[in-house]
């Protein structure tokens, strides 16, 4: 099969920016390993086109690299010693970085240093963004304070730049019944239209996912959609577990026999306690809210799920829901997969975890797999092997365990840069940046195989397929919804009969199977 996807090479600095694809494929180390310090910084994402990347350092500063830029180096700390760990909550299309901790929150312009602080409502609050929309308009954000106090809100750009803010209302008792500890929110849509965030339990721990639904006159409906699925809502709630200290109140020492009474009667209790609460979380724990990742291509969640029915050592189980479809997909035997990014048209590749390290996998709806280095080696014909390979000994396994561990990926949303860390001690390298000059996932489909043939070809809002033949596509929303079917002789420009936004086609050409790939219309 040709492959029309390249991997382009990063050029120097000087020229700050990136190579033009060929047909031939290439990849290099970009020089950002030396110039970043990736060895002290965590990756935590990329913007929309893939040309600044962005993390925090071990000194709790944020840390961003643009390639378009003439200095692309830029390192915020706080001023005040007292807060610690500002990090990066998104990039706006005027490539202003939106940075936060927990106490305050501002846009921070990378051509002139230059700042704009987001005020709080509240004198008592500070404020904290978790996340901005790719054109910028919407700002997922909580108001906190130094006691952890959490008021979630979403503010929404105006005409005239300024931000409406908007209290986002929520239930604040638990699936237990018991008060949460917080209501947060973490992730916003693209449209606004939904707004994702956890809330942990009386005790906080485990989670649940929570999900604001934009409503037709604005506002934002609170829900929990996982709680069917989660818990048996047909028996008792559990309730706050018991107290130690409000049923042992005797002395160890001095009233021995008393204190042992008070601890059985306590053993006693906590077992019936434990039997309702293994009875209404169906007999697992709970989300494992800090393993949550939102897709850079969909409004999807994945969320990492201790679930004892598949696994007795607490393994992390992969649970995925679709904020706009409502489904929810479990993969049982992805161990401890915590991160995710869609293929077109249903599946995902997954990050799974082991022994500190990460590797990838690629899964369809079918639940078929496909190892990283395999997805990668068909979609552009490189090796990703001689970058990545590395032996570690699995204490789990009491074994030597060899393979590709690349790190938690990063997929720009338009799907032309990849980043990850990885490890390879030979090369002394552990992250790397691939670009690519056509979108990697339009390159992918639910069956884990390249979508483009000698006849067929996508790109550029445009199909293209052999002058000789004629063709029929399909047109889906990502719901499901059908949009037309059109036919295709030579090149079909879908801007044409489509609005901006992302579709799946299916397209068929007679004597060929039917071919399935997700498409952006700009």
């Amino acid at each position: 099969m040709k492959k029309i996807i390249a991997l382009s090479m990063m050029l120097s600095i000087a020229a700050s920016v990136f190579a033009q694809g060929t047909n031939k494929v290439s990849v290099t180390d970009s020089i950002f390993l030396d110039e970043f310090n990736i060895n002290d910084v965590t990756v935590t994402g990329l913007n929309d086109d893939g040309s600044i990347i962005y993390g925090t350092n071990g000194s709790g500063s944020a840390v961003t690299y643009d390639f378009k830029n003439t200095n692309p180096l830029n390192i915020v700390t706080a001023t005040d010693a007292d807060y610690f760990g500002i990090s990066v909550a998104g990039v706006t299309p005027e490539r202003d970085i939106l940075l936060s901790h927990y106490m305050f929150s501002y846009f921070y312009n990378l051509k002139d240093g230059s700042k704009v602080n987001i005020e709080s409502p509240d004198e008592n609050f500070g404020v904290d963004a978790w996340d901005i929309s790719a054109d910028g308009k919407y700002v997922g954000y909580n108001l906190t304070t130094s006691g952890y106090e959490v008021i979630p809100m979403v503010a929404e750009k105006q005409e005239n730049g300024t931000y409406k803010l908007i209290y986002l209302e929520y239930d604040p008792y638990d699936a237990m019944g018991c008060t949460a500890q917080y209501t947060q929110v973490r992730f916003i849509s693209d449209d606004g239209n939904y707004i994702m965030g956890i809330q942990p339990d009386n005790r906080g721990m485990g989670g649940r996912l929570v999900v604001w639904e934009k409503q037709a006159d604005g506002s934002y409906k609170f829900t929990t959609p996982l709680d069917e699925y989660i818990y048996d809502l047909s028996v008792e709630k559990p309730g706050l577990a018991p107290e130690w200290s409000d049923y042992v109140t005797a002395d160890y020492e001095t009233e021995r026999e008393l204190f042992d009474q008070q601890s059985a009667e306590f053993d006693k209790i906590f077992k019936e306690y434990e039997d309702k609460y293994s009875k209404f979380t169906r007999n697992h724990s709970s989300l494992d809210i800090y393993r949550m990742n939102k897709s850079t291509r969909s409004n999807t969640i994945c969320m990492a799920f201790y679930d004892n029915r598949v696994s007795q050592n607490m393994d992390l189980i992969p649970v995925y829901y679709n904020c706009e479809t409502k489904k929810i997909t479990e993969y049982p035997d992805m161990i401890n997969s915590v991160g995710m990014d869609d293929l077109p048209g249903g599946g995902y590749i997954a990050v799974s975890e082991q022994g500190g390290l990460y590797s990838l996998t690629a899964i369809d709806e079918q639940g078929n797999k496909k190892p990283f280095e395999t997805w990668f080696n068909e979609i552009t014909g490189e090796d990703i092997s001689k970058y990545f390979t590395f032996t570690f000994y699995d204490f789990m396994t009491d074994q030597e365990v060899s393979g590709v561990f690349p790190g938690l990926p990063y997929f720009s949303k338009d799907g032309k840069t990849l980043a990850f860390a990885g490890l390879n001690p030979e090369l002394g390298k552990t992250t790397s940046i691939f670009r690519f000059d056509t979108d990697i996932f339009a390159m992918t489909t639910t069956d884990i195989k390249a979508n483009v043939t000698d006849e067929i070809k996508f790109g550029n809002n445009k199909i293209m397929i052999g002058a000789d033949k004629q063709g029929v596509a399909d047109i889906y929303t990502l719901s499901g919804a059908k949009c037309g079917s059109y036919v295709v002789n030579g090149t079909f420009d879908f801007s044409n009969v489509l609005s901006k936004g992302a579709y799946i086609v299916k397209m068929n050409i007679e004597g060929q199977k039917p071919i399935s790939t997700k498409i952006i219309v700009k």
